[in-house]
């Protein structure tokens, strides 16, 4: 739960938004690891941490592209199914328009994969 309670007892200021959300990347990417070779007790524990510290990261204010742009990324890659990633062409359409009107929202390239795939 030390992801959890980093961002759990700190409110962030407009101006640290920005390496909140980093911090909060990183640390679901060690989550996202550690997932990998957990048992089932540990996995979900690992999931609701990993659930809560999403549902953090997205709550904070966004005041910024490179914020929002951030956020965006990190939905794509720990909260939408795979079926939303890879390159564009390669997507349902439907999925394709959604993702492209998101991403233009944040200010990305709505043609480009945010994820870096």
């Amino acid at each position: 739960m030390t992801a959890q309670l980093s961002l759990a007892s700190f409110t962030p200021a407009a101006n640290m938004t920005s390496s909140m959300l980093s911090l909060a990347e990183n640390q679901l990417v060690e989550l996202d690891y550690a997932l990998e070779g957990a048992g089932t007790e540990e996995s979900d524990a690992i999931l609701d941490e990993h659930s809560a510290l999403v549902e953090k990261a997205l709550a904070m204010p966004a005041t910024s592209d490179e914020d929002r742009a951030k956020q965006v990324r990190m939905l794509l890659n720990h909260v939408m199914p795979a079926s939303w990633l890879g390159d564009d062409q390669d997507l349902n359409w439907e999925i394709a328009m959604a993702r492209r009107l998101l991403l233009k929202f944040a200010g990305l390239d709505p043609m480009v994969d945010p994820t870096g795939a």
